[in-house]
């Protein structure tokens, strides 16, 4: 089925058919995913800076990225399934790492701390 849009026909780029402003939209959402886990990484690397807030910046960005995640496993679109395996799967991982990383660092200064007394 063809859906012409008012005033606009194939120039400009514009989508013409449900179909492809289907697959625009899709390609929008991805992109903005995309964004979301780069902003992500762009925080891990700052974790220094703060440690305070790390273990609540960890649990914030997991949950949305598995909220992500599911919204993509209930998908039928290879472009997601591709996005979740090679994006989203590793970047959970890679929460799980960093929190252990900084579970052990606090509990290296807590043992530190509490020798020094």
């Amino acid at each position: 089925m063809k859906l012409e849009l008012e005033g606009r026909g194939s120039r400009g780029g514009q989508p013409t058919t449900v179909p492809q402003m289907r697959r625009r939209a899709g390609r929008e959402v991805l992109e903005g995913w995309r964004k979301e886990l780069d902003s992500f990484y762009e925080v891990m690397n700052h974790f220094r800076e703060n440690e305070e807030t790390i273990f609540y910046d960890l649990s914030a960005m997991s949950a949305r990225v598995s909220q992500i995640r599911s919204l993509v496993v209930r998908q039928e679109n290879k472009a997601l399934q591709v996005f979740r395996t090679q994006e989203v799967d590793p970047f959970l991982k890679e929460c799980d790492r960093q929190f252990k990383i900084w579970s052990r660092v606090l509990t290296i200064s807590q043992f530190e701390w509490e020798t020094s007394k």
